[in-house]
């Protein structure tokens, strides 16, 4: 994948957190985002506010830039660890928007959080591992209905049964 990818309404400079450089996904040219077209200044950062897109937060500008590529259509998008700019409520907005969205474009994502994959309603799921000589392997795929994804998710993404338990616990679920 280049550096750039372009698609209707929005053109995304995007790089790895792993680039030298790397400074978020930026916003480079936003068409059409306002009346009469021209560049989005300000994004929605609640109900009530409005800030300045560069004077947003990581999570606020990932949030932002995320809703907008979900919302498109067009080819396969690959999302790698949203999680990590979003906290969990946002995470819960992007599955909601998941289950009406999904049937417009392929949507790939490469994460851990098992609230993106189980209540996003995955169709396919692949659980990646690293073998005794460091190559990756795939460890489980299918369909979360099958019983040994269903138990790798457990405890690649919840921590384990125990662990799953003991937060219902806590929390009194």
């Amino acid at each position: 994948m280049g550096d750039f990818a372009s698609f209707r309404k929005c053109d995304f400079q995007i790089h790895s957190p792993r680039d030298p450089g790397w400074r978020g996904i930026r916003p480079v040219g936003l068409k059409d985002s306002k009346p009469g077209g021209g560049l989005a200044t300000s994004q929605e950062v609640d109900n009530e506010r409005r800030l300045p897109f560069e004077k947003a937060s990581e999570g606020q500008r990932a949030t932002v830039l995320l809703m907008m590529l979900l919302k498109q259509g067009g080819g396969p998008i690959i999302i790698d660890q949203p999680e990590g700019d979003l906290d969990n409520s946002v995470i819960t907005k992007v599955v909601d928007l998941l289950h009406d969205i999904k049937h417009m474009r392929q949507l790939i994502f490469a994460s851990h959080n098992a609230n993106l994959v189980v209540n996003g309603s995955a169709e396919m799921v692949a659980i990646m591992n690293n073998d005794s000589a460091g190559h990756r392997v795939v460890e489980a795929s299918g369909a979360i209905d099958q019983p040994e994804v269903r138990i790798a998710i457990t405890g690649n993404m919840e921590g384990g049964k125990e662990a799953f338990k003991d937060r219902q616990r806590k929390y009194g679920f």
